[in-house]
């Protein structure tokens, strides 16, 4: 076998590897590559993973046409790695990021800057706003890039587009990184926006704190679960692979293996929960402001407020009410809606998740990890997690939002969850609901049941 050398044939097997894999490519590897990879251990052992790769992502509906274009778009990315990103350089790449056959779905050079200046995202977002189609977008793309308002081709977005043109410096320079090593991680709100991406970014400028605490809000490199399966290699692989490798490949090859729970896994493991007590605060407050009991296993549902206690018991079809002003209780039949529409309380997510199901997280959102010893005082032995997402209600404000999850590694389950809001502007996020969670056995619902004067 041959042994590898960093600056031997393997390097330049490297830009070949997809080629080599795909049966209309082989005819463009020289002859000596071809021999070289056949031989070589360590050429073989980088194809057969980006093969497995490959293989695992084969539900990934882009054309060859949309790869071709998305592998040109994510060099032109990639060219300013290392190099010092300002407004200026980020600007003719905004239009593009919008059309969904150059979509980049790893962190880039680019997408660092924006992810770290809160004027260059604001920028994206008015582009977004315009809905404009492909011919709009890359004639705004070149007006961009030389340097001009783009009147004199869309008069209808004059404004608009002067204004992004002429906005001033933000001052926030993003410098981005390959680390190998993908060790490396800084402090704040960013420690994951990259997590599984062997890519540092390093932020200057007077804005950068403030960035920090403010483009939480959206991440170009995490939408939900990227980071923490195999599956996230789908588009990474499928578009990125080729440019990816030639300019480095360890964005590929050298993504470790996460332990990190994702998304998706929390969804799965709330669709089996069996018995659940389910308790809500409002921060500062020692008393719930309503307790859940949620039995699947029983068909019961039971909801505490200050007023009252209901139990539906759909096995029974009836619902009992206890009255907390000694009014007398009362039991009353269910009504075929009525179980109906507590069968699909009793089937959702209780509200334990944000969203319905996870189709429904916007494509924006971030997954991120959060560590800090101030969470351990929280809650002890569990991994805690944010899904942050931007909300845009009437009128096109924006609302940003947060939800902290404190999961059992073990199983999965969130044991709390926290809920932050903050408007568009606001330096800080606020605490608005607090869920605290306990799982039970049938034995320990029943007694619930039995012991709330039912």
């Amino acid at each position: 076998m041959v042994a590898h050398e960093s600056n031997s044939l393997c390097e330049q097997a490297e830009s070949y590897y997809y080629d080599l894999l795909c049966d209309d490519g082989r005819e463009i590897v020289s002859e000596p590559i071809v021999s070289h990879v056949e031989k070589c251990q360590h050429c073989q052992e980088r194809i057969n993973q980006l093969k497995i790769s490959l293989l695992q992502a084969d539900n990934c509906e882009s054309t060859p046409e949309q790869v071709s274009l998305a592998v040109m778009a994510l060099k032109l990315h990639m060219f300013y790695i290392g190099k010092p990103v300002n407004c200026e350089a980020v600007r003719p790449f905004l239009p593009t990021l919008l059309e969904p056959a150059l979509k980049i779905e790893i962190p880039t050079p680019i997408t660092a800057h924006i992810d770290h200046c809160p004027r260059c995202y604001e920028d994206l977002e008015t582009i977004r706003r315009l809905n404009l189609n492909h011919e709009q977008l890359y004639c705004l793309s070149q007006s961009f890039a030389e340097g001009r308002g783009g009147a004199d081709k869309m008069q209808q977005l004059y404004n608009t587009v002067r204004n992004i043109a002429e906005r001033a410096e933000s001052g926030v320079v993003t410098i981005y990184n390959i680390d190998e090593s993908a060790e490396a991680r800084s402090e704040g709100i960013y420690d994951d926006i990259y997590a599984g991406f062997p890519v540092k970014v390093e932020v200057r400028g007077y804005e950068s704190a403030n960035a920090a605490k403010n483009a939480d809000a959206i991440s170009f490199a995490s939408t939900p679960g990227r980071k923490a399966s195999v599956v996230n290699l789908k588009i990474f692989t499928k578009i990125a692979v080729a440019a990816a490798i030639l300019i480095g490949a360890a964005l590929l090859i050298n993504i470790p293996v996460a332990k990190a729970i994702s998304i998706d896994q929390i969804y799965k493991a709330v669709e089996k929960i069996r018995n659940v007590y389910i308790s809500r605060f409002v921060p500062d407050q020692k008393k719930p402001l309503e307790e859940q009991w949620v039995s699947r296993e029983l068909n019961l549902y039971r909801l505490k407020t200050k007023e009252e206690s209901i139990l539906w018991d759909i096995r029974n079809k009836v619902k009992k009410m206890v009255y907390l002003n000694a009014r007398p209780a009362e039991t009353t039949p269910l009504s075929d809606d009525e179980i109906a529409r507590i069968g699909e309380k009793i089937s959702d997510n209780m509200g334990l998740m944000p969203f319905s199901n996870i189709s429904e997280i916007p494509k924006d959102a971030v997954w991120s990890r959060v560590t800090g010893d101030n969470l351990k005082t929280v809650a002890n032995d569990t991994d805690v997690y944010d899904l942050a997402w931007a909300q845009r209600r009437d009128g096109d404000s924006i609302t940003f939002k947060r939800w902290r999850f404190f999961v059992n590694p073990k199983t999965n389950l969130p044991l709390r969850t926290e809920i932050y809001v903050k408007s568009y502007g606001d330096s800080e996020y606020t605490l608005r609901l607090v869920t605290v969670v306990e799982y039970l056995s049938n034995g320990e619902i029943q007694s619930v049941v039995e012991g709330g004067s039912f």
